[in-house]
């Protein structure tokens, strides 16, 4: 094998690592934020006395459910706005990662403010469309 093919192949399975590293990561994250959203909404079910059924995740969402309904109105808004709230502060601390990360001339911090951006969008993304009403 010459010295050039060499060199191109490693060049080729450090870019197919980085990959397959950063789709790992994603869908990992994406299944954390899902899991950490759904879980704003059952602890702050809990934290006004709603009995909080199973937490059921899907590949693009998941669902708190609660065995009965809250006596107050005020209750069910604190509720509704927990999951929104974890996923607007998760996208937000991204977002404080990806500027401070890019703003240095190393290159393996722009890789991590890079991938920090993309994930941020995506949680603010979700916490966005969770905010809309849904009836």
């Amino acid at each position: 094998m010459s010295r050039k093919l060499g060199l191109l192949l490693g060049a080729a399975t450090v870019v197919v690592t980085i990959d397959l590293a950063y789709t790992a990561l994603s869908i990992s994250e994406r299944g954390g934020a899902v899991l950490a959203h759904e879980l704003g909404h059952g602890i702050a079910g809990r934290r006004r006395g709603m009995e909080v059924g199973p937490i059921t995740l899907y590949f693009f969402g998941g669902s708190a459910s609660f065995q009965l309904e809250a006596d107050r109105p005020r209750d069910e808004i604190v509720v509704a706005l927990a999951g929104p709230g974890v996923s607007l502060a998760i996208g937000s601390t991204l977002a404080i990662v990806g500027v401070v990360g890019s703003g240095t001339r190393v290159p393996a911090f722009d890789i991590v403010a890079g991938v920090a951006v993309v994930l941020s969008a995506l949680n603010l993304v979700l916490g966005g469309a969770n905010l809309v009403p849904a009836y």
